[in-house]
């Protein structure tokens, strides 16, 4: 899906609106400050050329540990 689901009047070129499954949400951790949202309110997720702005919901994958490395527990979990 390409056009804006929301607003289709908006320039969307090199954006892409994507089906997000149910199951994607609820396997994702949710950061504290995201605690009030309603989560099953999420129905795309977006793609390509854009850029977050403030407000908006972030779902990412970490491929690499970087700098903060040596100050996570081996098992990414509470410290």
């Amino acid at each position: 899906m390409n056009a804006d689901p929301i607003n289709p009047d908006i320039n969307t070129a090199g954006v892409q609106f994507l089906d997000l499954p149910n199951e994607q949400i609820e396997s994702a951790k949710a950061a504290f400050s995201t605690r009030n949202v309603d989560l099953s309110r999420a129905k795309y997720l977006i793609a390509g050329e854009v850029q977050p702005q403030p407000g908006d919901l972030v779902l990412a994958t970490i491929k690499r540990i970087g700098q903060h490395a040596s100050d996570l527990p081996p098992t990414s979990g509470p410290v």
